[in-house]
Formats: C-alpha cells, sequence, structure tokens
C-alpha cells in the first residue's frame, strides 16, 4: 500500500446552526445521479477546497451556508481538517478530523497560493511524498522556469466531464501556452526530477564568455596552491605531524589544571576557615570584655556592701540620742522605737546575705572567664593554623602549579602553530581537488546536451513503462486488441498505433481516464509522490441519440470498468449517471442523487 498520498473522508457546508456533509471512503467512491442533483457541484467543491481559485457555483440551496470544511486522511492515518469561506481566501488547516473540531480549536492559517509562506499547495505537496524545497518546471524552450504547485498537477488528478471527452491530450490542462510546462509537470511526476538545472539561453551564452575567464582564474589558483603546497611540505618535513605531542601535552596540562583546581578549592575552604575563626574570635573578645565589665560591678558592690556591713557594728556602739529611722529624739525611752531599730537590724542581715549571693556569682564569672578565655586561645590557635596554611597553598600554587602551567600553555600554543602548518597542507590538497573537479565540470560543459539527450532517452522509458500500466488497466476493462504506446508528437497515447483523438467520445473518455489512472498506479508502483486520489466526472458518460454509434460505451466495459476500480485500495472519486452493477455497489462507497426525499439521497446539499 503507497504511504504517499492521502483521501479526501468527508465534504462539508457549514452555517449557522446549519450543516450539509457527505461521507467519502478509501477505494471507489461513485456519486451517482441524473443532471442537476449536484454532482458537478460536489466536483467543483472538491477542486475547490483543493485550492482552486473559482468559488462553487452560487446555487439557491447553498445561500444560508457560510464555509466549508473537508476531512483529509493520509495513507498512513494522520487525519487533517481543512475550512475556507464559500467566498474564498486562505484556509485553516486543523490537525485533528472533522469532528473533533470546536470553537476552541487550534488551527495553522494556510495562505491560497504558492507564494504565501504557509500555503495549503505546499503542505498538500507535503502530503503527496514531495520533499521541503522548491520545485522548478521548464515554462518554455527558452529554459525559463515556473515554481512548481499543487495546482500544477491538479489537471493529472480531477477531470471534468469536458475534458474527459475532448480531444486534448490528458497531459495538458486545455492552456496552450502552459503545454512546454505541463510536459515538464509529468516528467517530475515520472522521474522526480525538476527542472533546476537548466539555465536560459541568454544566460547560456553569457556563460560561455564567463566560463572562459574563470577557467584560466582556476588554472592560476591551481599553479599558485600547488607551488604553496611544496613550500609547505618542505618546512613540515623537519617536525612531522605533531598531532601526538599536542595530544600528551593536552593530558599533562588537564592534570596540572585538576590539581590547580583542588588546591585552589583547598585554599578557598581555608580562607572561609579562617574568616570563620577570626568572626568567633571577636565575637569572643566581645563577650569577655562584657565579663569583665560585670566582674568590676561585682566587686564594686561587693566594696559598698562590706562597707554597710562594717557600719553596722559602729553603728551599734553610737549612744543614740535620735532614731535613725524618723529622727525624732527619743524622749519617751528607745523602746518607743524599737520597731525602727529592728528594722535597721533586719537590712544589716539583708547585705550580709547579699555579700553572700553576689560573691557566689563572682566565683561563677570567674570560672566562665577563665573556660572562654581557654577557647579564645584554641581559637587564636586555629587562626594562626589556617592563615599558614593558606600561605603555603599560595605558595605552592604561585612558585611551582602557575609556573608549570604557563610553560606547557606556551609550549602547547607553540607546537599549535606547526599543527596549523600541517593542516593547511590538507586544505590545500582538499581545494586543489575542488579546483580540479570544478575545472572538468567546465571542460566537459559542452557535454551537457549530451547529457539532456540521455536524460530524453530515459523519458522515453519511463513513458513506455507508464504505456504498459495504461494497456494493463485498459486490457482489465476488456478493451482487448490494442496496444498502448506514446505518441510523442501530440503527448498522448496511441491505441493500437491509432491517435485516441479517432475514436468516438466514448472510447476517447475511457482512455483519458486510463491515461489519469496509470499515472496514479505508476507512482504509487515506483514509489514517486503523488497526491495518491484520482477524480474523474462522467467518464462513463451516456450520450444523446444524436451522437454516433461508436460514442457509445459497450456495457461489458463499463461492468468491467467499476469491477476493476473497485479492487483499488487508494482513492478514486467517479461522477456517473451510469449506475455500476448491484454486487459492486456492495462492494464501494455508492451514493446515489436522486432530487427524491424518500429514495437515496435527495442531492449534495441536504437542509
Amino acid at each position: 500500500m503507497n504511504v504517499k498520498g492521502f483521501f479526501i473522508k468527508r465534504l462539508d457546508f457549514v452555517g449557522k446552526n446549519i450543516r450539509s456533509s457527505i461521507h467519502l471512503k478509501k477505494g471507489l467512491n461513485v456519486i451517482y445521479g441524473p443532471t442537476s442533483t449536484g454532482k458537478t457541484f460536489m466536483f467543483e467543491s472538491i477542486n475547490f477546497m483543493l485550492g482552486g481559485k473559482d468559488s462553487p457555483q452560487a446555487i439557491e440551496e447553498i445561500k444560508d451556508f457560510d464555509k466549508i470544511q473537508m476531512e483529509i486522511e493520509t495513507y498512513k492515518g494522520k487525519s487533517f481538517t481543512l475550512e475556507r469561506n464559500i467566498s474564498g481566501g486562505g484556509f485553516k488547516k486543523f490537525e485533528s478530523d472533522l469532528s473533533s473540531i470546536n470553537h476552541n480549536s487550534k488551527y495553522e492559517k494556510l495562505g491560497s497560493t504558492n507564494k504565501a509562506k504557509k500555503s495549503l499547495s505546499k503542505f498538500l505537496l507535503s502530503l503527496s511524498g514531495f520533499e521541503n524545497k522548491v520545485y522548478h518546471v521548464k515554462r518554455n524552450n527558452k529554459n525559463e522556469l515556473n515554481k512548481f504547485s499543487f495546482r500544477s498537477m491538479i489537471h493529472l488528478i480531477m477531470v471534468d466531464e469536458v475534458r474527459i471527452i475532448s480531444k486534448n491530450s490528458p497531459v495538458y490542462s486545455g492552456v496552450n501556452q502552459s503545454k512546454t510546462m505541463e510536459q515538464s509537470i509529468l516528467k517530475l511526476l515520472l522521474t522526480n526530477k525538476d527542472d533546476s538545472a537548466l539555465q536560459s539561453e541568454d544566460n547560456s551564452k553569457l556563460d560561455d564568455t564567463y566560463n572562459k575567464v574563470k577557467m584560466d582564474l582556476i588554472r592560476n589558483m591551481i599553479e599558485e596552491s600547488k607551488d604553496e603546497l611544496q613550500k609547505m611540505k618542505e618546512k613540515v618535513k623537519r617536525y612531522g605531524d605533531p598531532s601526538e605531542d599536542i595530544k600528551a601535552l593536552s593530558s599533562l596540562k588537564d592534570l596540572v589544571i585538576n590539581d590547580l583546581n583542588e588546591l585552589v578549592h583547598e585554599r578557598n575552604e581555608s580562607w572561609s576557615k579562617t574568616q570563620s575563626y577570626i568572626k568567633k574570635e571577636q565575637s569572643i573578645r566581645n563577650l569577655l570584655k562584657r565579663f569583665s565589665l560585670l566582674e568590676n560591678q561585682y566587686n564594686s558592690d561587693l566594696e559598698r556592701l562590706l562597707f554597710l556591713s562594717e557600719g553596722s557594728h559602729y553603728f551599734n556602739q553610737l549612744n543614740l540620742e535620735r532614731c535613725p529611722v524618723c529622727h525624732q529624739e527619743f524622749t519617751n525611752g528607745i523602746e518607743s522605737h524599737e520597731e525602727h531599730i529592728l528594722k535597721v537590724e533586719d537590712k544589716v542581715e539583708g547585705v550580709k546575705a547579699e555579700i553572700i549571693k553576689i560573691t557566689t556569682h563572682k566565683k561563677d564569672l570567674e570560672k566562665t572567664i577563665e573556660s572562654v578565655t581557654a577557647e579564645l586561645k584554641e581559637v587564636e590557635n586555629k587562626i594562626q593554623i589556617e592563615t599558614e596554611n593558606h600561605r603555603n597553598i599560595n605558595e605552592h600554587i604561585e612558585k611551582e602549579l602557575q609556573p608549570n602551567l604557563d610553560s606547557i600553555t606556551k609550549e602547547i600554543d607553540d607546537i599549535l602553530i606547526k599543527q596549523t602548518e600541517y593542516n593547511n597542507i590538507k586544505f590545500l590538497k582538499d581545494n586543489i581537488q575542488k579546483l580540479e573537479a570544478r575545472k572538468e565540470s567546465i571542460e566537459t560543459a559542452e557535454g551537457t546536451k549530451e547529457i539532456e539527450y540521455n536524460e530524453e532517452n530515459q523519458l522515453n522509458k519511463y513513458l513506455d513503462e507508464l504505456c504498459v500500466e495504461i494497456e494493463n488497466i485498459l486490457s482489465g476493462w476488456d478493451v482487448d486488441g490494442h496496444s498502448i504506446s506514446f505518441d510523442y508528437e501530440t503527448y498522448d497515447i496511441l491505441i493500437g498505433g491509432k491517435k485516441r483523438t479517432l475514436f468516438g467520445k466514448g472510447y476517447r473518455a475511457i482512455a483519458f481516464s486510463a491515461f489519469i489512472l496509470g499515472l496514479m498506479k505508476y507512482c504509487i508502483n515506483n514509489k514517486l509522490p503523488h497526491a495518491g486520489l484520482t477524480i474523474l466526472d462522467s467518464p462513463l458518460t451516456t450520450y444523446k441519440k444524436e451522437d454516433n454509434p461508436e460514442d457509445k460505451v459497450p456495457e461489458d466495459i463499463q461492468n468491467k470498468f467499476y469491477d476493476e476500480l473497485s479492487k483499488l485500495d487508494y482513492q478514486t472519486i467517479i461522477f456517473e449517471n451510469k449506475k455500476p452493477q448491484q454486487e459492486v455497489i456492495e462492494n464501494i462507497n455508492f451514493i446515489e442523487f436522486t432530487k427524491n426525499s424518500s429514495i437515496g439521497r435527495y442531492g449534495f446539499i441536504i437542509n
């Protein structure tokens, strides 16, 4: 099964609170019905959603619809939905099936022309297996080029009811000015090679003069490069390839750098420890200062209390005339102030208790000061040790490792200069080879015509293989007894050596259909890019009474036509008013337009 290309799964006309849907499938789809039931309108709608400029004809049934949605699926199983306003313009591309889309669904805008940075054409070409690059096809005999787009090959995918019976070649769209380009498009599909390498005639004349000048310049550059190469070889011969020396020195440099990094890390850690110890030392000294102030305070309080304690002894020896508390005379004797005298004695006892308490606190403080002082000496020792360690590391780095690293680096730099000279030899050799190749290319430019002739012969081979595919298809439809060959004059097929245009309309339509289907089958079988679907309008057209009898297609051919197409895996959409046999209908996607609400489907648009 072809993995390139895509097929159409669903086509919807959408309006406000209204929708008309039609579902299609992979394989054969037959849209059957009489004239004016909507077959041509559906054909135009598909063409419009595949990038056509013209909107579908403005029939009465679509007045309430404003946009079209078309769901497609690649043969790899990836679904996309395209949306476009009926009035035309660009597209919205949703990376999901149509039924999953809502007003919050994310989409990407695609331009309707190939000039847009992101266009429908580039998207459909990518699905068809074309590479993400710009393809060019020859526009005229002067080798002027046009960009290839999906619309460039639409006439080889979709065929309307007028063109399918025409006497024009299936290769051509009907525009006389496009014949050269459409021949190139066929070549691109058969070979997957575009015409980007072609030059216009005017440019070719200019190139002749340009190439002569360029040849002289290239010759001079080759001679100069060879002289320079010889000089460099003699110079380099003295020391040979320095690559191994560079590797050895680079390894040694890496070892020194690792040692240096480790010492720098140790030095940083030592510095951090030193700073931490200095902070701790400062904190301890501040603490000792506060302890000293507290000790002085205790001493001051003890002196005061001892003074009060000693003073009370002498106070008791005094012959008091007045009360020491209220300062009144003892007119009624000392007993009248006994209460006050007791208070003084109580205060003396309190002083003694306070002396004991402060003395205890002072002893505790002295022990704490002693402990903190010891801790200070320990921190000072650590500061001294880390400072010494930091100095030693610095000295080792500055006197040993750094000079050693500088020496190795200088030695590597010196060798790299030699390496550059050695590399220049290789560069010169490669450059001389490129110049020689360019010189040879210019010298053989005259052989281009021969190459083009060979490519033309190769194209003939591909066209012969395409004719085999077409012949097999016609044989499968019971159109026997006629070999198929290619007519390079009309760029059309010959049926039994007879031009296709000499047959009646019925046989012309059948042969036209075989060409379009054969091209798709050829591309699929040879893994070449192709859309992977064909759409044919009225390939089995029944004719009016005034048509010649030879214009009619025999019924057995019509039956085999449907039977063979029903076996295909890739999508074929047929619009016809000739109904397939019942056993075929059961195996295909058969849709009947009747203009009768009680039978089949009323038409393409259903309100």
